[in-house]
C-alpha cells in the first residue's frame, strides 16, 4: 500500500495552512458551529484490562465508565510502544515512532517541521496548552508546538510519590479547569499527561476492605529505583541486581503479586477521580456541551505474565492495549451514547479522528484514520497496527541482542493475529500468535499460517522501509534528570 513519505513535512504543513484558510472561506470541510473545544486526557500506564467498564472485576475507573456510557468506547485500541516519549508524540502527530522520529526516553525531540494537533489547531485560531507532571510533553515537542505548558513543581511531585497521594494530578485537574474557564471566545485545546498508575504505586488501598491491609505486607516491588545511569542522552545500568529486582522479577510470592496488583488498582482509582474531577470542573463551566473529550493511555504494565514487571522491553497485550473513550458534545452529529467498538483500532487514530470531529482537513501522509465512522455506527475496513519496544539493556533483557534502534522488538497486530519480530544477528525471527485462541502469547503458529506470517511481515517491512534516521545524541540537563528522579528511574 503506497503511503506519503512523513518526512515530507514542510510541504504538507504548508498546505495544511492552506487547506484550513480554504475551509474558512467555505472551500473545505464544513465545521461544528461553534467551534468545539477539545480536551485530551492521558494518564499514564493504564492496562485496557484493569478498565472497570472492560469488565474488570473490581471498581477501579467508576468516572471513565461513565464518560464511555456518554460517548464510545474501543475495546481493542492499542498503542504504538509501552514507553511515554514514543507513545504521547504518536498520539500528537498520527504517526508511528520510526515515522516521527521519537524513539526512546529523553530522545532528541520531535522534528519542528512535523506538525501536531497542537499547530494543526493552533493555526486554526485555537489557544493551546499542555499539562503535565514531568515536562515531557514539553521536551518531546521541544517546547514549540504549544502555546502554553503547566505542570506541578517536581519537589511537590516526589513527595507526593512518597506519602501515597498524587498531589501532581491533583495540582494539574485545578489547572485545566481554571485554563478552560479562560478563553476571550477562542476555542480550546488542552492536552494533559497524568501521572495515572504508574510505579511506584502508592495510593489508598482502604476501599479494598481489609483484606488488603498494607499491615506486615512486603512493599519491596514498590521501593528502591531502577539502578540506571546517563550517559551523555544514553541511560545504561549502573546497578544490575536493582534492576533485575524492579523489572525481571517473575519470581514474587502469589500473595505478593496480588498486593502488587492491588497497589496498581488502588492507583488506578485515584487517577480515575481526577478525570472525575475535570469532568465536573467543565460541567460547572457548562462547556461539556461544546467539548470533544477524550481519554486515552500512552501503554499499560506487566505484572509478570511474561517475565518482567512494569513496561518497556517487550511489547505484550498487557502493556499495549489501552483504554480508548470518546465523548462527542450531545449536539454534534456523530454522538452516540454507550457506543463499544470491538474493531482494532491504534492511538495513532486520534488526532485525524479529533480533526474530522472538528470538521478539520485530516492531512494525508498519516498513518492513522479516522474512527468518526465507527462512532457514527458504521462499518470501516479493518485496520493493522505496528509497535515497538522501549528502551531496554542487553546483557540483561533475554531477548536484546543488538543495540539501539536496530534492536527494538517490532510487531504488526490485525484483529486476530500478531507477528512479533526480535532482531538477532543472524537475523531476525518472527513468532506468530493467535489472539483469538491465545490471548496469553504462548504458542507460535508461525509454521502453521506462512500465508499470515507473509502477509504481516510485508505490512511490518512497509512501515521499516519508510524509517526516519537517528538524530546525534545530546546530554540530559538537570530538568530531565530531576525529571527521572522523580518517576524513580535515577537515585
Amino acid at each position: 500500500m503506497a503511503r506519503r513519505d512523513p518526512r515530507c513535512t514542510g510541504v504538507t504543513h504548508f498546505l495544511l495552512v492552506f487547506l484550513v484558510l480554504c475551509a474558512a472561506c467555505g472551500e473545505g470541510p464544513a465545521e461544528p458551529s461553534p467551534a468545539l473545544n477539545v480536551v485530551v486526557l492521558v494518564p499514564d500506564t493504564v492496562r485496557a484490562d484493569h478498565v472497570s467498564k472492560n469488565g474488570y472485576s473490581r471498581p477501579t475507573t467508576p468516572h471513565l465508565d461513565q464518560l464511555a456510557t456518554d460517548g464510545a468506547s474501543f475495546a481493542q485500541a492499542v498503542t504504538v510502544a509501552p514507553r511515554t516519549w514514543q507513545s504521547f508524540t504518536s498520539i500528537l502527530t498520527g504517526l508511528y515512532p520510526p515515522h516521527h522520529g521519537v524513539r526512546h526516553i529523553f530522545d532528541e525531540p520531535l522534528e519542528r517541521e512535523i506538525p501536531t494537533l497542537a499547530s494543526w489547531l493552533g493555526d486554526r485560531g485555537y489557544r493551546t496548552a499542555a499539562f503535565d507532571t514531568m515536562a515531557f510533553i514539553e521536551q518531546m515537542t521541544g517546547g514549540a508546538q504549544f502555546q502554553e505548558h503547566y505542570l506541578p513543581d517536581l519537589t511537590l511531585a516526589r513527595a507526593a510519590r512518597r506519602i501515597g497521594a498524587d498531589a501532581s494530578d491533583a495540582a494539574l485537574a485545578e489547572q485545566v479547569v481554571s485554563w478552560m474557564s479562560r478563553g476571550q471566545g477562542r476555542p480550546s485545546f488542552a492536552f494533559v499527561r497524568m501521572s495515572g498508575a504508574h510505579w511506584p504505586y502508592v495510593a489508598d488501598l482502604s476501599w479494598l476492605g481489609d483484606e488488603h491491609s498494607c499491615a506486615g505486607r512486603d512493599h519491596s516491588f514498590n521501593q528502591g529505583s531502577y539502578g540506571l545511569a546517563v550517559r551523555g542522552r544514553d541511560i545504561e545500568i549502573r546497578d544490575e541486581q536493582a534492576h533485575r529486582r524492579l523489572i525481571w522479577n517473575a519470581d514474587l510470592k502469589p500473595e505478593d503479586r496480588e498486593h502488587m496488583i492491588a497497589h496498581y488498582d488502588a492507583a488506578l482509582r485515584r487517577s480515575d477521580e481526577e478525570i472525575g474531577n475535570i469532568v465536573d470542573g467543565l460541567d460547572a463551566l457548562g462547556r461539556m456541551s461544546d467539548t470533544v473529550l477524550v481519554v486515552t493511555s500512552d501503554h499499560g504494565e506487566s505484572f509478570g505474565e511474561h517475565g518482567y514487571l512494569q513496561h518497556g522491553p517487550r511489547i505484550d497485550e498487557s502493556v499495549l492495549r489501552v483504554p480508548l473513550v470518546v465523548r462527542l458534545p450531545d449536539g454534534h452529529p456523530a454522538h452516540r451514547r454507550d457506543v463499544v467498538v470491538e474493531q482494532l483500532v491504534r492511538v495513532v487514530d486520534i488526532a485525524p479522528t479529533l480533526l474530522d470531529a472538528l470538521g478539520l482537513p485530516v492531512p494525508e501522509g498519516l498513518d492513522g484514520r479516522s474512527l468518526l465512522p465507527l462512532l457514527e455506527g458504521k462499518q470501516m475496513p479493518a485496520l493493522w497496527a505496528y509497535s515497538e519496544t522501549g528502551r531496554s539493556f542487553m546483557g540483561v533483557d533475554p531477548e536484546r541482542h543488538l543495540p539501539g534502534v536496530e534492536g527494538k522488538q517490532r510487531s504488526i497486530r490485525t484483529d486476530r493475529f500478531k507477528l512479533v519480530r526480535t532482531p538477532r544477528p543472524e537475523g531476525p525471527l518472527d513468532r506468530l500468535y493467535d489472539l483469538a485462541s491465545d490471548p496469553e502469547e504462548q504458542e507460535d503458529i508461525a509454521a502453521l499460517h506462512p500465508d499470515v506470517s507473509t502477509r504481516l511481515a510485508g505490512h511490518l517491512e512497509e512501515v521499516m522501509a519508510t524509517e526516519r534516521p537517528s538524530g546525534p545524541e545530546a546530554s540530559l540537563d538537570e530538568a530531565q534528570r530531576e525529571a527521572l528522579r522523580a518517576l524513580g528511574y535515577l537515585d
